[in-house]
């Protein structure tokens, strides 16, 4: 992954068709099921593909681990239930 962002290797911070900009795309994926039809057409459709299948994605320092689902995952869907609620500030534990 380092050399992603060396000049050297034609890399660069954010620069496209590097390495670490494909694993930060495919973060996209692994949350598919969750993106508005009507944002889809945003993602890159070669990366779509893996929706179904990609299970987890771990970044270590220079390493980005893929684990994949045995057998493709079915849609998922989300459930919202309940009412609007405040959110209770956590207390500190001495």
């Amino acid at each position: 992954m380092q050399t992603s962002y060396c000049d050297a290797y034609q890399g660069g911070l954010k620069k496209t068709d590097t390495a670490i900009e494909y694993f930060k795309a495919l973060i996209d994926i692994l949350n598919y099921d969750y993106i508005p039809e009507s944002a889809k057409s945003q993602l890159d459709p070669k990366n779509a593909k893996y929706a179904a299948s990609i299970e987890s994605i771990t970044f270590y320092d220079g390493v980005v681990v893929i684990k994949k689902f045995k057998t493709p995952k079915e849609k998922s869907r989300a459930i919202v239930v309940g009412s609007e609620e405040k959110i209770t500030p956590l207390k500190h534990h001495k």
